[in-house]
């Protein structure tokens, strides 16, 4: 889709947005679902104690996900639940896109003629219809063709809406504040000094009267207020104006007012979450009976005070919905009666104090429901059957299909300058500055296997889009019986389905190369394909590292990695193949996820350093030193630490019988010269 490139980045970003937020959503519910139980557990003691459970629970939602990413990362023991569709970006051909554009249009325009042959003044007006509405369909199908980048804009619309009802909200009430003016009554200001020191509230509140409020409302931003109605002492007794002194007082020393608007904003995020509507509703109704159980203990008189909030209550409208879910202000009539209810129950004499046995249970009840959440994560639906199927679905590449096997692409034949010379150590310097001890004595030890830079001419060939999955694997071991010496299977699992076979050696992976009739790709041949047809030096995409382009670690290296890494044990991190964006030949993950064996022997380019040079004698190049029984590996992995490590040009060695769960592999095949023609 050329016409939008920035297209694919906001699909990528839409699927794991929605990744995100089905996980909340999930880890939420098993946390929301806990306290809703100890909600009815508690429900004899006082307001406040759920009040802050269903605060807490809300709070914890958004970060669920981080702290199930906190708990892997130390090695805390998960059962990932794969119910998240896999991403797989799909190969796209511009050519062949453009050809049946081309063919739809001639089509429908070539009907067009047969129709209007007869009238040529008509004839140009279908045609010119025709091709616009050919247009439009065109453009609707590419869009359809990001589901991802679709739910995100409705995502973010939706919560632009919300976001902005909240804005609005607050705005409302500035504008209130803004146009009240200072209460001057000495009754009210003398009711809310004695609220104070009831309540050992130490600021002082500032008293604002307003014809555009009902009843008392308390705001606090940088300085708390409360708002008051224009005239509210003259049909009110001092033990009135107490109650509602009390009331707002409590609201303020417990800074609800800017509770209520975090709460309305985590609403916002999770907006589709019915839970969520229900803890923000909850929090709000439990704040105004917390409220209301500090004015009876202050005061000592429900009945008195049942019937201000009834008086109260007439000049409310019936439910005032724009504050409540804006700011979470809770001033419908119905939402008073029920206090009013609530206040002569025969229950609420029964109101009891959390003990410390109540309290401990609440808390490790709270943490196994955060643990439990946590354990039990999101993953990804690894199906290797539909990965690959959207990999060939485009047919990518120009021959014709029956001579190209399924999930490769073509490979044109060409000159390329392989490997490098002595001035790019020092660039590779630069780069490695995060590698420990790295100067241009342990580069020119570790790379100059790489040297020198040589001109190679490579035939035409295929490859693989992808590397060889387990799927993949797995099918060619149940059909052959093979008996593989890499232990393949224990990275295997069925979540990893779509991952790339890694722990298998070079037998291993020659024997199924033979078996697909296939075969490994020569050295020159895979950085030949690297390359993805540009010119560039160190990685498919340009020059310059990115993280956001392979599957490696890009952290650097440190004492306390490696020393967290040895007391908990690495794990794998590939991911499933196709995550990335290919390269220029339309390759998946040609640099990190795993690197690849290649078919060549490990030794020296033309002209390079000699077999028994010196500094293949020094500590640092002991691994570098050639040998042709074994065999080189390219591509860096995802464990490589450094963008250094994973360069297109980087050469790595091995023995045949060696497995790593660093590496893997992908096969290629020579073209006939039909094929070729």
């Amino acid at each position: 889709m050329s016409t939008f490139p920035w297209w694919t980045t906001l699909d990528q970003m839409g699927f794991a947005t929605t990744g995100f937020l089905s996980s909340a959503f999930w880890q939420s519910s098993i946390l929301f679902v806990a306290v809703i139980g100890l909600s009815w557990l508690l429900r004899g003691r006082h307001p406040t104690v759920r009040q802050r459970l269903w605060i807490v629970s809300l709070l914890v939602a958004p970060i669920l996900p981080f702290i199930t990413l906190g708990a892997r990362s130390v090695g805390a023991p998960q059962q990932p639940l794969s119910v998240l569709p896999a991403y797989v970006r799909p190969i796209r051909n511009p050519e062949l896109d453009s050809r049946n554009v081309e063919s739809s249009l001639s089509h429908a325009v070539s009907q067009t003629e047969v129709r209007h042959s007869s009238s040529p003044g008509p004839y140009s007006t279908a045609r010119t219809r025709t091709t616009q509405l050919a247009d439009s369909q065109l453009r609707v199908a590419k869009l359809l063709e990001f589901p991802w980048a679709l739910a995100l804009l409705a995502y973010a619309t939706v919560l632009a809406a919300f976001v902005g009802f909240i804005v609005i909200g607050r705005v409302r009430i500035r504008q209130w504040i803004h146009l009240a003016t200072p209460c001057e009554d000495e009754r009210v200001c003398s009711a809310f000094r004695r609220a104070r020191r009831m309540l050992g509230f130490r600021r002082d509140p500032q008293l604002l009267e307003s014809d555009r409020v009902p009843v008392p409302i308390s705001a606090q931003t940088i300085k708390p207020r409360i708002l008051l109605p224009k005239g509210l002492a003259e049909s009110l007794s001092n033990d009135d104006l107490l109650a509602i002194a009390l009331h707002e007082t409590a609201h303020l020393r417990r800074h609800e007012p800017f509770t209520l608007v975090v709460v309305a904003l985590v609403r916002a995020v999770f907006f589709f979450h019915p839970l969520v509507w229900l803890a923000a509703h909850r929090i709000s109704t439990l704040a105004e009976q917390s409220a209301d159980e500090e004015v009876l203990r202050c005061t000592r008189k429900p009945l008195s005070y049942a019937k201000l909030l009834a008086r109260l209550a007439e000049k409310l409208p019936r439910r005032p919905l724009s504050l409540e879910m804006a700011v979470g202000l809770v001033l419908g009539k119905s939402a008073f009666l029920r206090r009013v209810e609530a206040i002569l129950s025969d229950r609420r004499g029964q109101v009891q104090k959390l003990t410390r046995v109540a309290l401990a249970t609440s808390v490790v009840a709270i943490l196994l429901s955060i643990g439990l959440a946590a354990s039990l994560p999101l993953a990804e639906k690894e199906q290797a059957a539909v990965a690959s199927a959207k990999l060939v679905l485009e047919n990518p590449g120009g021959t014709n299909p029956k001579d190209r096997p399924q999930a490769m692409v073509p490979i044109p034949a060409g000159r390329f300058e392989m490997g490098i010379d002595e001035e790019d150590l020092e660039e590779l310097v630069e780069m490695g500055t995060r590698i420990p001890h790295m100067r241009m004595a342990i580069a020119r030890t570790w790379w100059s296997n790489e040297m020198p830079r040589h001109t190679v001419k490579v035939d035409s060939f295929y490859m693989d889009t992808h590397e060889v999955t387990n799927a993949q694997f797995r099918q060619f071991v149940r059909e052959t019986g093979y008996k593989a010496e890499g232990h393949w299977q224990k990275y295997a699992k069925k979540d990893r389905i779509a991952h790339p076979v890694v722990n298998v050696t070079w037998n291993d992976a020659k024997t199924y190369a033979k078996w697909a009739g296939k075969r490994l790709p020569t050295e020159a041949e895979w950085e030949y394909a690297a390359k993805g047809g540009k010119n560039v030096k160190w990685f498919p995409w340009g020059d310059t590292p990115d993280p956001t382009k392979a599957n490696y670690q890009h952290k650097g290296e440190t004492i306390f990695r490696d020393l967290r890494e040895r007391i908990l044990g690495k794990k794998i991190n590939t991911k499933a193949v196709g995550s990335y964006e290919p390269n220029g030949y339309g390759l998946f993950d040609i640099l990190g996820n795993v690197e690849e064996w290649c078919e060549d022997a490990y030794k020296p380019y033309l002209g390079g350093l000699p077999w028994n040079h010196e500094i293949y004698k020094k500590p640092w190049g002991s691994r570098r030193k050639w040998s042709e029984s074994q065999k080189v590996i390219r591509g860096g992995h995802w464990g490589s630490s450094n963008p250094a490590y994973m360069r297109i040009t980087k050469r790595s060695n091995a023995y045949p019988d060696d497995s790593s769960y660093f590496r893997g592999f992908r096969c290629a095949k020579s073209r006939d010269d039909s094929a070729a023609k």
